[in-house]
């Protein structure tokens, strides 16, 4: 993405596109994991890439002077980190039946409000 902001949009559409095609194997490795040595070892590898990746999000806003004065890079990343668990996915799309869109396009609204400093959520 050409922006810090921009990345947070490509981020949630990531999220609601690719992470929607997983789900149910990666809540078959999810739940392997606590009797599974080689699943719980793919779980740390997944976990440890997605938080890295939160925390390049986190740190790209910062770095653009665009990251909410109420976050700091690790508390941002921590709550990036959270947003994408598999619970709020599966409760919004299963639970609740909305579109793959409409996941992108609320997570995308839901990621600039709380993350971008109020003056920048609405550029992009």
């Amino acid at each position: 993405a050409p922006d810090a902001v921009s990345a947070l949009d490509a981020w949630a559409a990531h999220l609601a596109t690719f992470h929607t095609r997983i789900a149910p194997v990666a809540g078959a490795i999810e739940r392997a994991r606590r009797s599974d040595a080689d699943a719980a070892t793919h779980w740390s590898l997944v976990m440890q890439d997605r938080y890295r990746v939160c925390n390049d999000l986190a740190t790209r806003l910062d770095r653009e002077h665009k990251l909410s004065p109420h976050w700091t890079v690790d508390t941002a990343a921590d709550m990036l980190f959270a947003l994408m668990s598999s619970g709020v996915l599966e409760s919004l799309t299963i639970d609740r039946g909305w579109s793959t869109e409409q996941f992108r396009d609320q997570l995308a609204v839901l990621l600039r409000s709380t993350f971008v400093r109020p003056e920048d959520s609405r550029a992009g």
